[in-house]
């Protein structure tokens, strides 16, 4: 084995493995396929590129031999005069290196030099860098076919000007991998460099620890992470074809870096040429779905500044272009007050801002993305300064919608949830899941940094999701056609014992209201019946009364005495919603199944979080009690079991809070209470009819099992209204018991709420005796107390008629967003495929243009200087040929694992086009 070259003195390259002794193959075996595909490759026995200087030696790499000179290759051309060639690249180009620049160190003596140091990237971080972006890209794409030099040996240098650190390709490579999959810091990567050259990196030759290990480490880490950060960018712009366009990163457009999500409608791309004569009932496929949403985790504290550390990515990608950003907020954040949400979700949200205002520079990140896919939009996010304000919001969401001409101009946006199919409203959490893990790194860093290094792992996560694109369709089309069979048969099954004259009127109110909203609402009940949303506009007033008076101290700018109460009791409710989710898992669950449940969970235990801290400033003696009754961090428990300690939860908690919360939740108790029964009222009714629809119209064994299945899930549904009633009414005898020690005055209406809701026995569970022989407005009536609750003392027949007309028209919402689902996942499909086949067309053409050059004979009457430097050129554009073949290669494969995965799908889910009405 040959000896060890001896790295120049104060070098440093960090590896994985020790770099091998012979000199790297001029070929990648991983590219070899695409060179011969690209023609005849041209080859050199040489490593330096440069022609050396004839009278100054210059320290570079060399082929074994010693040999600097740049040799023909075995395409026949003469030999250049490297001295000639030299000459004329120092009269026409600058040099790489720039020359030593005068240092003045104070006031000289007559006669006295001056010193004379060279530039160090110290002296401007990424300015050097940023001058030479293109001739870096253009550098690794050579790697695609020949390479030499530190980038060309696949080594990246921490300065452009004298280096003397670097990094193996592999390492940075390892590095970006591993930031994506386990959200390791640059730091933590380090330490492992250091432990795996040696474990014993910070103990003294007499066996003492010190700190030099430390010391050397933080030194590196400055180095590694500049050296990271231009890594991040140069491959996102290589991997998005900017090195083949002719403006280079240079001429790159706003959004230009991004991927784009294949599933979505892109004008030119995979929508029809004249889908504007589709009819205008199904124009909704093809439409856009978009969610906004702020995420409070990925904050970033007030360190280092835009002039210390600038972003390289400046808008070509997911993060709007900040200098623009910053101009429309201090140019029109003041003008717009933001109008207090009445969402309570956002407000606990909003909420968690509370804590540490001081030190931080960004409060945040809000986004756009879209809601049916769960990918990133093109410069759709941006730092949010205040909160979810609405001027940072618009900003973003005006930005991305503008950033393309390919958009349809059909768009569904939302905060939570769209309407249209089964559209994914809690996409945006889910990618937060995910991004959130970057926050403990990402909020230390300086603003460029953090910017691009979110960029990078968006970028990460929009292929993610594009390479699984055609799974994921695959496995939501596999449930859709499932639940569109069993629910369009159940309303069938529903609507056939109905009357006629009963279906078109109801059919005609919902048409009516969906056309119009302003309209009279079909699932709404007429009966009076209190409600959770008028007890909250109550105490709203009331809380607004308050502080008028200054009878109550404001303890939050935007969450009241009466918000903090509901979203206490909803999360309960929620609490209880995930968890019995979470018990429905089996080992049958499919991994889809795991992961919905897992990440509502998540969203869950931070919405629990953000509570918690607005408990500590309503209730401060609960937040003793929490630490004194907790054991283990709450973090280690599932979200549902997190305590949420309301005033009903104990008697030890009732002496927590003041008379106006307690007052508070046994008001908002009541209607829940008077809700639950209503509900409880329609199940059971429900649940009568389609027993009788069960004995008169079905028959045979597949038609009598699902049937049986569908009113066994009535069942269900129905003791889960008995056991929440039962838990509302244990709440308010608990609240009850401190309320009645002290004034009723303002609880006059709800004094005699014992004898109203009374305590539920299982015989009081029964429905209109006479449904067995259902007839609308027929019989007596033998009705339990449940039915004689204060706002159902209607007759009868117009109880069962409401009932059953609510049930009816979310019967036929179901089966008709079921049916809607599958026709947009077939549309989904068929724009995936015709994505990836425009995108695999795209790098043939560039392809094909860069193989002429590359195969274009030389021009013999060219200077010395000029044929090194169209050999320069041929070898760069040769790399670039079998990059652009190496992509396009990807995307037709892409393209061919669609079409295999998607099968039969597209048929079966296009099968039932006609939307199902039960009115004729």
């Amino acid at each position: 084995m040959p000896p060890r070259k001896k790295a120049k003195p104060g070098a440093t390259f960090e590896d994985f493995t020790d770099p091998p002794a012979e000199r790297p193959s001029l070929y990648h075996d991983e590219h070899t396929h695409f060179e011969k595909v690209g023609g005849s490759i041209q080859q050199s026995q040489t490593l330096v590129e440069v022609p050396p200087s004839p009278v100054k030696k210059r320290q570079g790499m060399t082929p074994a031999g010693g040999s600097a000179t740049a040799t023909s290759g075995t395409s026949g051309e003469s030999e250049i005069d490297t001295t000639s060639a030299w000459l004329e690249s120092m009269h026409l180009a600058p040099s790489l290196w720039d020359e030593p620049e005068p240092v003045s160190d104070g006031p000289k003596e007559p006669g006295e030099s001056e010193k004379k140091r060279k530039r160090t990237q110290g002296d401007d971080p990424l300015k050097l860098f940023t001058e030479k972006i293109d001739e870096y890209v253009e550098e690794m794409l050579r790697l695609e076919g020949l390479g030499s030099q530190l980038l060309r040996a696949r080594l990246f240098p921490s300065t452009t000007i004298d280096p003397r650190t670097a990094c193996t390709f592999r390492v940075l490579e390892t590095y970006q991998m591993l930031s994506f999959t386990g959200k390791i810091s640059a730091y933590e990567f380090l330490l492992a460099i250091f432990r795996r050259t040696d474990n014993t990196w910070n103990v003294t030759p007499n066996g003492r620890a010190d700190q030099s290990g430390d010391l050397m480490l933080k030194e590196q880490h400055k180095e590694f992470m500049r050296m990271v950060h231009e890594w991040r960018f140069l491959r996102g712009m290589k991997r998005m074809g900017r090195g083949h366009e002719a403006g280079g990163v240079a001429g790159t457009k706003e959004g230009e870096g991004a991927l784009l999500c294949p599933a979505c409608p892109q004008l030119g791309i995979n929508m029809p040429p004249k889908w504007k004569s589709i009819p205008r009932a199904k124009r909704w496929l093809y439409a856009l779905f978009l969610a906004m949403d702020a995420n409070f985790r990925l904050r970033r504290k007030d360190v280092s500044t835009e002039e210390q550390d600038p972003g390289l990515n400046r808008g070509y990608a997911y993060i709007v272009n900040e200098l623009g950003y910053k101009e429309f907020l201090e140019q029109f954040g003041g003008d717009v007050l933001d109008d207090k949400s009445t969402c309570n979700t956002h407000d606990t949200i909003k909420s968690a801002n509370i804590r540490g205002g001081k030190g931080i520079a960004a409060s945040g990140l809000g986004a756009v993305q879209c809601s049916h896919h769960d990918m990133r939009r093109p410069i759709g996010a941006g730092d949010l300064q205040k909160g979810e304000r609405y001027c940072n919001m618009d900003y973003v969401m005006l930005q991305t919608l503008a950033s393309s001409l390919k958009i349809p101009q059909i768009l569904f946006l939302s905060y939570d949830i769209a309407c249209v199919g089964r559209t994914d409203g809690e996409a945006p959490e889910r990618g937060w899941s995910i991004s959130n893990q970057l926050a403990s790194s990402t909020r230390e860093m300086g603003p460029g940094n953090r910017r691009d290094t979110l960029d990078d792992n968006f970028g990460n996560l929009n292929w993610t999701k594009t390479v699984g694109m055609a799974h994921t369709l695959a496995h939501r089309a596999a449930v859709a056609l499932e639940k569109r069979e069993e629910q369009v048969e159940a309303f069938k099954e529903f609507a056939a014992a109905l009357p006629l004259a009963s279906r078109k009127k109801w059919t005609q109110a919902v048409q009516a209201w969906e056309e119009d909203q302003e309209k009279l609402n079909p699932y709404d009940n007429e009966q009076t019946v209190l409600t959770q949303a008028a007890v909250r506009k109550r105490l709203a007033e009331e809380d607004k009364e308050a502080l008028r008076e200054g009878v109550i101290e404001k303890v939050h700018k935007d969450v009241t005495c009466s918000m903090f109460i509901m979203q206490g009791i909803e999360l309960e409710e929620l609490q209880h919603r995930v968890e019995k989710e979470a018990g429905g898992l089996t080992s049958g669950s499919t991994d889809f199944d795991r992961s919905i449940v897992l990440e509502r969970g998540n969203a869950l235990y931070h919405w629990v979080e953000a509570w918690v801290t607005l408990q500590r400033l309503y209730a401060p003696k609960s937040a003793l009690l929490r630490v004194e009754s907790e054991d283990r961090d709450v973090s280690t428990l599932s979200p549902w079991t997190i305590p949420l300690y309301l005033p009903s939860d104990s008697n030890n908690m009732l002496a927590c809070y003041d008379r106006r919360l307690i007052r508070y939740e046994f008001q908002f108790r009541i209607a829940q209470a008077e809700s639950t029964l209503k509900t409880l009222r329609g199940l059971l009714l429900y649940q009568a009819h389609m027993v009788n629809s069960k004995k008169a119209y079905t028959s045979g064994t597949i038609a009598n099992t699902r049937s049986n299945v569908l009113i066994q899930d009535v069942a269900d549904r129905i003791n889960i209204e008995v056991e929440k009633y039962k838990k509302v009414r244990i709440h308010l005898t608990q609240l009850w018991s401190s309320l009645k020690k002290g004034s009723l005055a303002d609880l006059k209406s709800e004094a005699d709420w014992e004898s109203v809701l009374l305590e539920l026995k299982p015989e009081d569970v029964a429905g209109v005796t006479s449904m067995e022989q259902i007839g609308l407005g027929e019989g007596d009536k033998t009705l339990t107390w449940i039915w004689t609750v204060a706002g159902t003392g209607h007759e009868t027949s117009e109880v069962v008629n409401t009932a059953l007309q609510i049930e009816f028209c979310r019967a036929r919402a179901r089966a008709q967003r079921w049916q809607e689902e599958c026709l947009l996942l077939a549309e989904e499909m068929i724009r995936v495929e015709c994505f990836f086949t425009w995108d695999s067309a795209r790098w043939v053409k560039r392809a094909e243009g860069l193989e002429k050059l590359v195969n274009a004979p030389m021009d013999p009457n060219l200077s010395p200087y000029q044929k090194w430097e169209a050999k320069q050129r041929k070898q760069i554009n040769r790399g670039k040929m079998a990059f652009a073949w190496r992509q396009a290669s990807l995307r037709s494969a892409l393209h061919n694992k669609a079409r295999a995965t998607h099968s039969d799908f597209i048929v079966w889910l296009q099968k039932d086009q006609d939307i199902i009405e039960c009115n004729t």
